[in-house]
């Protein structure tokens, strides 16, 4: 057999000449739907519990090319998993990639990234390990210029966000860089429409509307207060 996977989809087996029929059974992840394969003409063939499973007399030198699809792919769990809520994930092929402070700086936590963003496959070494990247586009929440000022609670306003470059690597290398950040799940970035519904709702809820909502009374809370107010002055 030969194969470049993870990193390739491609993977070739030469099969010897057999003197009766001989199945291969080869393993198709649940991800890889799109399969093609090559190589099994005069086969028969039968896909069953997540195996393809191909037989024949084979004559030898006969050579069966399976190639699965590595494109990137955007995933969402399911939303019953509360903690992955309005997250998605990057993976291509079997590997699961995640952001590193190393590539792509602190608070990370402030990254967004579209499920519909344009990524790019880059070769490369991270730490001498060979690997493939992902590069891609999103958006920074940006930080207080003071942040040593800024509340820890204010009125809501509707985030400002800049674009940022973004790197992902592989999972499994992360942390051979120094201690830093780590990110799997990534926050969606908000919908431009919904954006705009919040600036035209904000003005209903600014301070001075708040300030005068806290000392309005309903007739029974006046009663109340004059009670308690009778009360006290005896």
């Amino acid at each position: 057999m030969t194969s470049e996977f993870p990193w390739d989809g491609t993977v070739k087996v030469e099969m010897p000449a057999t003197e009766k029929p001989f199945t291969l059974a080869f393993r198709i992840p649940q991800w890889a739907k799109n399969y093609q394969v090559k190589g099994i003409e005069g086969a028969k063939t039968e896909e069953r519990a997540g195996y393809l499973y191909v037989t024949k007399q084979w004559t030898g030198t006969e050579i069966v090319e399976v190639e699965f699809p590595m494109e990137v792919r955007l995933v969402q769990t399911n939303p019953k998993v509360r903690e992955n809520i309005g997250k998605i994930a990057v993976v291509r092929g079997p590997i699961v990639y995640c952001l590193e402070e190393a590539d792509n700086g602190a608070d990370l936590h402030l990254v967004r990234l579209s499920p519909k963003a344009v990524c790019e496959v880059k070769a490369e070494k991270i730490a001498g390990e060979p690997v493939k990247t992902v590069l891609t586009e999103g958006l920074r929440q940006k930080n207080s210029e003071n942040p040593e000022e800024e509340e820890l609670y204010t009125i809501a306003e509707p985030d400002t966000e800049v674009p940022a470059d973004l790197k992902f690597i592989p999972y499994y290398v992360w942390a051979n860089r120094g201690e830093n950040e780590m990110m799997v799940w990534v926050k969606k970035s908000v919908n431009p429409a919904e954006t705009v519904v919040a600036k035209e709702n904000k003005k209903a809820y600014n301070r001075p509307v708040i300030d005068k909502m806290r000392h309005q009374r309903t007739d029974g809370e006046r009663e109340v207060l004059n009670v308690l107010h009778k009360k006290s002055s005896r």
